[in-house]
């Protein structure tokens, strides 16, 4: 008997130490992300760094913030996520910033971040699932993969069908209105506008507007002055960045036959892919809404 409690003790010990590493294997799944990649992720992320803005907010949005260990410089919504340590810009953030966190996932994006970067940030050790939500179906998906991650799925669940329903409705109301010619400008240097395979191009569709950019091409195509003027939309929808004070303000000096016609709607709200999408989309149901033929009202 005397012999036999060294093993039972030596048992627990190894079984202890067992368990000790065991989380990284047993509390670890695969799954598929946004770019098809297999990625291992914690069953219960508890530290997040996210290097996208969408992402940080759409964690902010179903309850999961606590697990946000860093974020880059601009997730600036909720504005409480200012608070938390930031790795740096968000096109190029600090490697070293990054590990200094311990995170057990990061996020990052096909839009920003190149696969070289991710396979370094992977070499350290780290576990990195990568989005890229260019349409309102994938956002809506994002917002339910990203909750089922972060340990929220039944509030991701909940806040993507709503803003599902929401959009259902706001596409029912749209049906039966005149539909105005509109241009969606999402920078103004150089003129930069939305076809309809973007986000934005789904949104005014959704509200029902007539977008006057052709698709084809690039998702985001540079017109000149000229090509604007010839378009002639009734609306001219330019959004608003920390850099553009008043978008309304450039098209007074670059194309004043125009100027009557800008609506300033804020840039998050029609081209980050989470929850405040639905913003954007009341507002351009607000614009289109009150749409009365402004050139009655230019000289």
């Amino acid at each position: 008997m005397r012999g036999g409690r060294p093993a039972s003790f030596a048992f627990v010990l190894l079984a202890a130490v067992g368990l000790a590493f065991w989380p990284s294997a047993a509390s670890a799944r695969s799954v598929r992300d946004a770019v098809g990649r297999l990625v291992e992720v914690p069953q219960t992320p508890r530290r997040i760094v996210s290097l996208v803005p969408s992402v940080t907010e759409i964690l902010y949005a179903v309850g999961a913030e606590k697990t946000l260990a860093g974020i880059t410089e601009f997730s600036d919504y909720p504005p409480q996520a200012a608070r938390l340590p930031s790795v740096g810009r968000y096109d190029r953030p600090s490697l070293e910033a990054i590990v200094a966190l311990k995170p057990d996932l990061v996020f990052a994006t096909a839009d920003c971040h190149s696969r070289e970067f991710v396979g370094a940030l992977e070499k350290l050790g780290l576990n990195v699932y990568v989005v890229y939500a260019r349409s309102i179906s994938a956002t809506l998906n994002d917002i339910r993969i990203l909750a089922e991650l972060a340990g929220r799925a039944r509030e991701g669940r909940e806040l993507a069908d709503s803003m599902e329903r929401e959009l259902e409705e706001v596409r029912v109301r749209s049906a039966g209105r005149q539909s105005p010619k509109v241009v969606l400008c999402i920078m103004l240097r150089p003129l930069m506008v939305c076809t309809p395979r973007t986000l934005g191009g789904e949104l005014l569709a959704a509200a029902g507007a007539a977008n006057l950019v052709p698709d084809g091409g690039a998702s985001y195509p540079v017109w000149s002055r000229e090509a604007l003027l010839a378009a002639d939309p009734d609306i001219i929808i330019a959004v608003s960045h920390a850099q553009d004070e008043d978008p309304a303000a450039f098209f007074r000096v670059h194309a004043p036959a125009l100027a009557g016609r800008v609506r300033v709607i804020p840039a998050d709200w029609l081209c980050r892919p989470g929850p405040r999408l639905l913003l954007g989309l009341r507002a351009l149901e607000r614009v289109l809404d009150g749409w009365d033929s402004p050139r009655r009202h230019e000289p």
